[in-house]
């Protein structure tokens, strides 16, 4: 996605909306766990990775899993999916084993609360 709005492609999402980001920050679920009334409650990090194939792998699970990157890179012409794809496997190389393969690094906040 940043690739997209960098080039223009793409408006930037609205870091308060609604989405996969919005609790990103760390003490954020405990603050909203603590303003929902939960007392007893524990957060922790959870590290995982996302695991594709090639860029083209990871392109098109993400053209799955979001509307507004589908509608962005359905608009795309060959030479700028192509640009876009090259922009993205250069920034991805840390994370790119010999064959291609992607392990992109993330993490979760898994949480538990009683009232």
């Amino acid at each position: 996605i940043r690739e997209l709005v960098r080039r223009g492609l793409m408006e930037e999402p609205d870091p308060t909306g609604p989405g996969q980001f919005t609790w990103a920050q760390e003490g954020m679920v405990a603050d909203q766990l603590e303003a929902a009334g939960f007392v007893d409650h524990r957060v922790e990090a959870v590290a995982f990775a996302f695991r594709f194939a090639s860029v083209g792998d990871w392109w098109d699970s993400m053209r799955d899993v979001s509307l507004r990157f589908a509608e962005a890179s359905g608009r795309l012409n060959a030479d700028t999916t192509a640009a876009v794809h090259a922009a993205l496997a250069a920034t991805a190389e840390p994370w790119t084993d010999g064959d291609g393969a992607l392990a992109i690094p993330a993490r979760t906040w898994v949480a538990v609360a009683a009232v």
